[in-house]
This record gives C-alpha cells, structure tokens and sequence, in this order.
C-alpha cells in the first residue's frame, strides 16, 4: 500500500492507493458449467480497507449473491449511472475468448452475501448463467456500515484495467449520500470533512479536481433541503398553470450557473423559434433554477433577466436589417450560408454550391 500526501486548500489529507501488479495470466474457462480454482488467486496480496475486513475469497452461488432491493432492483449505488452495460458487453467477451485473470480481485461481498463491488461483472455471470464463482467476502468493521464499504471500494476498487473507472459524478453521489447520513445522524458536516472523505478512498483525480466536486456536492445537497427542484418538463406544467395556460405555450429556461448558462439559453432560442414556426406565435418562458442555493438565488436569477433582455437586444437589432432589406427590395438572411467546404480528395476546390 502506497501512501501519498497530497495538501489541498492548506489542509493535509493522506490518500491511500492500492496497488497490485497486473500480469496477463487467463485461465481458459468454460461458462457456465466450470468452477474457479481458489488457488488461482493464492499469491494475490489484499488490500487494507478502512470500512472492512478481509475474510478471504471463497466460492460462492452466483443466484445467491444480493444485488437487488425489495423492489427488485438492481442497487449499484456507488455508480451514478448504474451498470455500463457498454462495458459488460466487453467483460463479457473478455470472459468468452481469454478466460479469467486472478492478477484482478473478484467480486466483493459481505459475509451476509451482499454485493459491495463487481455490478457489472455479477450482471456477466448471471447472464451467462454461471453456476458458482470466486468472491472476495468481507466482513464490516465495528461502527461502520455497507453505505461506508460502498463509498471506499465501490469507488476506489474501480481503478483498474478490468473495469470502467468510476467518474467524477460517482464520487459525487457518494459523496452527497455520505453527508447526507452524517447530517441525518446530527454531526456537522463541511468541507474539510468532506475532504477527508474523500482522500480516504482510492482515485485519480486532482486536487483541483476533488475540490470542485466536494464543492458541487455540498451546493447541490445544500440546495435539496432548501429549494423546490425542477427539471424541463415540470417547470413547464408548473408555468403554464401559474400562468393559466396550456402546456404547449409555455417554454421553459434553465437558468443555470456561469458553466452552462449559455447553452440553456441557445437551446431555449431554438424553442421559441420552433414554437413560432409552427403556430405563428411566441411562447411564454418560465424559468427555473437547477443547482442554485436559496441565498444566491436572486442574484442568479438577475442574471437570468440580462440575457433574456441581451437576446431581446439582438432580436431588435436584426429587426432593423430585415426592415432596411425589406425596404430595398432585398431578402433577409440571418443564416447566409455562403457554401460548403471542398472534402472530397482530388475532386472539389473552392466553396461548393448545392
């Protein structure tokens, strides 16, 4: 286990990095009547966890293992997304043609058979109907919790070849559930915590990198307790009823951060510009705030108003071209697409006109 100090923001973390050696060593492997050899993984070093204790591998039931929730679905929750199934797709072929690799830990569980890592590849076996595997089984230390084993080898276990890394917004998602059970439990949870959760399990990310995502995680958790949240589409029921309208007059603008406010704002153009070719008329436009805090709010929304009233501005501005074409007996053109670019090899030069 290598330890690497890392200072962010004047405070000191230590983050623990688990390393193996990978070797290319598969065992041909038939699926799903044959059965991994213990022995296999017999010279594999385990790492040392925080949240856990290593029991050992041990062969287990594939239909045994819990995955599911009581509505049956499946609780890949150290992943935003869930199961890739993109990279299942891979696993899978990766299983078929070369084998297993015992250079990689298998699946982890608990000792009450619950799946803490290994979704996608559990996700394989089962499709494979793979009878028995190889699992790493743990068992919780005193005073932690599955949601605890979840965040460190949920995230941290998924830094290796055989598997898709986990992403920023999988670290994200721990993270909020982290603050969340800690708030809910009455402690004080910040940033300085937060980074301490966070250079306690494995990544890849800079410090730069985890001080942004701490930050999001902390707005968007603050913003759960203290702001409705809407998305597109029920802001737009919600405006249309506050404005006694139907649903199809109304649009409705994101007004969102420094980040992505311009793209929402194009989009939200479009719309209009759809809208007023279709029925002749301009839409009402709601907007909402995604990602905000209560106490920025207002100054979020103001900015909202300058690029309503800026867009409004360049409208009236070309308003004053298409009068003076008009007037000189003259087409307006907003979009003048002048033609395209030569690309077919020995073939086009100069602008090409359709």
């Amino acid at each position: 286990m290598v330890k690497l100090l890392l200072s962010c923001s004047g405070i000191c973390y230590e983050q623990h990095t688990y390393t193996s050696y990978f070797i290319l060593m598969f065992y041909k492997f038939n699926f799903p009547c044959d059965v991994p050899q213990l022995s296999w993984w017999s010279s594999f070093q385990f790492p040392k966890f925080n949240s856990v204790d290593v029991i050992g591998i041990e062969l287990r039931a594939v239909d045994s293992i819990i995955t599911k929730n009581a509505r049956g679905q499946t609780v890949n929750t150290a992943r935003s997304v869930g199961t890739d199934k993109e990279n299942a797709a891979n696993l899978r072929n990766s299983f078929l043609v070369q084998g297993i690799n015992p250079a990689y830990l298998p699946p982890v569980i608990l000792d009450t058979s619950e799946l803490i890592d290994g979704y996608t590849r559990q996700s394989v076996l089962c499709e494979l109907k793979q009878e028995e595997y190889a699992y790493l089984v743990v068992r919780l230390k005193e005073g932690k919790g599955i949601e605890d084993a979840k965040d460190e080898l949920g995230l941290g276990l998924n830094l290796h070849d055989s598997s898709k890394s986990a992403t920023s917004n999988d670290y994200k998602k721990r993270l909020m559930l982290y603050i969340r059970r800690e708030r809910d439990a009455g402690k004080t949870v910040g940033k300085e915590e937060c980074m301490q959760w966070f250079y306690s399990i494995p990544h890849t990310f800079l410090p730069h990198q985890v001080e942004s995502i701490v930050d999001k995680a902390l707005t968007e958790i603050n913003c759960m307790g203290t702001m409705e949240a809407f998305d597109k589409k029920s802001a737009v029921v919600k405006g249309a009823d506050l404005l006694d309208v139907g649903v199809s007059d109304v649009v409705a603008l994101n007004v969102h951060r420094q980040s992505q406010r311009k793209t929402y704002m194009q989009r939200t153009i479009f719309e209009i510009l759809d809208e007023f070719e279709r029925t002749g008329t301009i839409p009402h436009v709601v907007g909402f705030l995604d990602k905000v805090e209560s106490e920025d709010a207002t100054h979020v929304r103001q900015q909202g108003v300058k690029q309503a009233r800026r867009i409004n501005k360049i409208f009236n501005s070309l308003m004053v071209l298409y009068k003076q074409a008009e007037k000189n007996g003259e087409e307006f053109e907003l979009v003048k697409l002048e033609g395209y670019l030569p690309q077919i090899i020995n073939a086009e030069e100069g602008l090409i006109q359709v």
